[in-house]
C-alpha cells in the first residue's frame, strides 16, 4: 500500500536521513525563500550524499516584502541518504511530506 506522511515535525535542514522502508520514497518539501535564500536536497548511496537532486531558490530582486513557499520534490530510492541544506541564508521548512510508493 502507498502510505502518505506528514514527517514535517521530525526533520530538519542539515539532518542526514536514510530511506530504510524498504520501497522508494516520494519526498515532497516546501520552502520558504526569501530574496536570495536557497534550500539544496542533495541524494547519495553513502552517508556522503553529494549529488544535488532540488533546490528552492527565493529570486525576487524587485519584490523583497514577499516570501515563496518554493516546493523540491524528489524520489529517494531504497537504503539512499538525503538532506536538505540551507545553503544560503536561512530558508525555513513549511511542509515535508514523504510517500512510500508500494508495499
Amino acid at each position: 500500500d502507498t502510505v502518505v506522511s506528514d514527517v514535517t515535525g521530525s526533520r530538519a535542514a542539515g539532518t542526514l536521513y536514510q530511506n530504510t522502508t524498504g520501497y522508494p520514497l516520494f519526498v515532497a518539501i516546501s520552502v520558504i525563500c526569501t530574496p536570495a535564500e536557497e534550500a539544496v536536497l542533495y541524494l547519495g548511496a553513502s552517508t556522503a550524499a553529494t549529488t544535488v537532486i532540488g533546490n528552492a531558490y527565493g529570486n525576487f530582486a524587485a519584490d523583497t516584502t514577499h516570501i515563496v513557499g518554493i516546493p523540491i520534490p524528489a524520489i529517494i530510492p531504497f537504503g539512499y541518504y538525503y538532506k536538505l541544506i540551507a545553503n544560503i541564508g536561512t530558508p525555513q521548512i513549511s511542509t515535508w511530506i514523504e510517500t512510500r510508493i508500494g508495499g
